[in-house]
């Protein structure tokens, strides 16, 4: 999905997990279920920023308009999921994980260990 692709309302997801609502109109998109917000304007056209955590992994479009301040926007259909080009594991606690899943917290984390 490309950014010149999101419509006011959908839900995207950042690889740090969070949900935001987008309101193209006023280049805003709001987090869901708390208190923040991020210009739409900062992501590149492929849904990456200059801080990885923020890149989104998932677009949804609700069933329903989502309310300011309700916990999370029921009845969502996701409509795009991002595929990481190359599948790399790191082992994390003794379990494979997904290097795409980390965020960069957790990475340097990884870093600081070697």
């Amino acid at each position: 999905m490309k950014k010149s692709e999101l419509k006011s309302g959908m839900v995207l997801e950042t690889r740090n997990g969070r949900r935001y609502v987008i309101y193209m109109d006023v280049d805003v998109a709001a987090r869901t279920g708390g208190m923040g917000w991020m210009r739409i304007s900062q992501w590149n056209e492929d849904l990456t920023s200059s801080g990885r955590d923020y890149d989104v992994v998932a677009a949804y479009r609700p069933k329903y308009e989502y309310r300011y301040g309700s916990t999370a926007p029921l009845h969502l259909t996701k409509v795009w999921t991002r595929e990481s080009e190359i599948k790399i594991t790191v082992e994390v606690n003794g379990e494979r994980v997904p290097l795409s899943t980390l965020s960069d917290e957790t990475i340097q984390k990884i870093k600081e260990q070697e």
